[in-house]
């Protein structure tokens, strides 16, 4: 095996894109770009600090509502780099970042796509605004992109050479995705392996025995909400998200006569994602747990604690709300679809939590 000259190396693509990449990072922080630590204090979705830090694993298996990993690394690097956290944040991020962007490149030339054909549409993605502002906001948006392409890229290695090594790590990378983020659902995860298995009927028991594992793994953490929550599910915030999209387009005068009209509970008048004390207090008054991340109604911060035990329950209504409205009035669930798919059409930069760093 020959070494690549020198020379080589330096006209090499993947030698252009991070030097690219080095000046363009550079240049965002001379203009005034900074890494946002502000989700670690008052995002919903993790942890209070204190238990990230001193009580993580207890943290993890009492949490409800978001599956473990993203909360995971938030805590062992909160853990690993006292004083110091915000650099390794972003050194991690800035890390990612490089992989993802040198997956994307390498997927397209395990497509047959040419070299500097490949590298300049990595840099087209590596230079939009919304990479810069995703690479720069603590939140799993960016680590979840990147796990798609290396789950992609994973696959087109099995694809050319179909080994069980390969296969595994495919799965494994959609097992990683799937305990990050709660729409990566075990459904979604067990149908990919199903539907490998039905398209390469050569390699269905290499496939099937390397997707048990994967899908082993994340079924423990439905099992364990099942366990401590009586839901099979990776979230217990499903239906809150679903009251959301089928209610959130509609008035509080309707809400108040489909609740007259006993429809809904008078939960869903209030609305999802509330603090607990605007709900009615039989729906949160529980008796104490003794954790304090399940009976405290806030945070440290002052925002609300949805990892309170009552949100379990409150979803659960807010789900069943959600179905007896799209099934009378689809009219509201379909207008708030509308919205959801024109928001989805605007430029990712345009979100309002980037608007720090925008």
């Amino acid at each position: 095996m020959t070494l690549a000259s020198p020379r080589r190396l330096v006209t090499h693509p993947l030698a252009a894109l991070l030097a690219l990449f080095v000046a363009s990072r550079a240049l965002g922080f001379a203009v005034g770009v900074r890494f946002s630590l502000f989700p670690l204090e008052w995002y919903w979705q993790y942890l209070p600090v204190d238990w990230l830090r001193h009580d993580l694993a207890r943290g993890l298996y009492y949490m409800h509502d978001q599956p473990p990993l993203f909360n995971a690394y938030l805590g062992l690097v909160l853990k690993a780099c006292p004083g110091h956290e915000a650099l390794a944040f972003q050194v991690s991020y800035l890390a990612l970042s490089l992989a993802f962007l040198a997956t994307l490149y390498g997927l397209q030339r395990r497509l047959g796509v040419d070299r500097w054909i490949a590298a300049g549409l990595v840099a087209c993605f590596m230079l939009a605004p919304a990479t810069l502002l995703y690479e720069n906001w603590l939140f799993y948006a960016y680590p979840t992109a990147a796990l798609l392409a290396f789950g992609a890229l994973a696959l087109a290695g099995y694809l050319e050479r179909r080994t069980f090594g390969r296969a595994l790590a495919f799965f494994g990378v959609l097992a990683v995705l799937a305990l990050t983020r709660s729409m990566y659902h075990l459904v979604w995860l067990g149908g990919i392996a199903a539907w490998l298995a039905w398209a390469l009927p050569a390699e269905r028991r290499r496939v099937l025995l390397a997707a048990v594992g994967p899908l082993l793994l994340v079924a423990l953490w439905y099992a364990k909400n099942l366990l401590v929550f009586g839901m099979f599910s990776a979230s217990s915030s499903v239906g809150m998200s679903f009251a959301k999209l089928s209610l959130g387009e509609s008035r509080r005068e309707q809400r108040e006569a489909f609740h007259a009209a006993g429809l809904i509970s008078d939960l869903a008048v209030v609305g999802p994602w509330r603090p607990l004390a605007l709900y009615p207090p039989a729906y949160w008054q529980l008796p104490p747990t003794g954790i304090s991340l399940l009976d405290a109604p806030l945070k440290p911060s002052g925002e609300p604690n949805f990892h309170h035990l009552a949100y379990v329950g409150i979803a659960r209504q807010f789900g069943r709300d959600a179905v007896a409205v799209v099934r009378t009035h689809p009219e509201i669930y379909l207008k708030g679809v509308g919205k959801a798919f024109l928001t989805y059409l605007r430029p990712a930069s345009e979100y309002m939590l980037l608007v720090e760093n925008r």
